[in-house]
């Protein structure tokens, strides 16, 4: 139960309990495509980060005019908004008046892929090995540390 339909059954007025984005947060669920459009949602430290199941049916001005967008861009098969360091409250509203279970940025990952190019998955692919490779000689590097001394 999300905080609208608690508020429904306690008998609270619905606009007592809205947050502070809901207004904003509404545009934007309709301004992606809708419910239906969405295969993924998640958030970071300052942006939304979608799926688009079709990324065409994002209204990119209209989301940037939004008082709480920032900007708009995609990387890796994700639609990304910028909202800023208010991203969790405009995210736990947007996933209130949305109805649409939030998950995450993992699995925001692994349904990006679904709108990637072939040359952005093999792009993908590398960058989780380079990744791992770098992290895998850093610890290596630091359990020699002690030795040093």
């Amino acid at each position: 139960m999300n905080k609208f339909e608690d508020a429904r059954s306690t008998g609270q007025k619905e606009e007592n309990i809205m947050g502070k984005y809901e207004q904003d947060a509404r545009l934007l669920l309709e301004y992606v495509g809708g419910k239906e459009n969405i295969a993924a949602v998640s958030h970071c430290v300052s942006r939304m980060r979608f799926v688009l199941n079709d990324p065409a049916k994002a209204d990119v001005a209209k989301i940037e005019a939004l008082k709480s967008a920032k900007g708009t861009f995609t990387q890796a098969g994700q639609f990304q908004v910028i909202i800023g360091n208010t991203v969790s409250d405009f995210y736990n509203d947007f996933i209130a008046v949305s109805g649409i279970d939030g998950v995450s940025k993992e699995a925001v990952k692994s349904a990006a892929k679904q709108n990637q190019n072939a040359l952005q998955k093999v792009m993908s692919v590398l960058a989780e090995i380079f990744a791992v490779d770098s992290r895998h000689h850093h610890r290596r590097f630091d359990s020699r540390l002690p030795q040093l001394h």
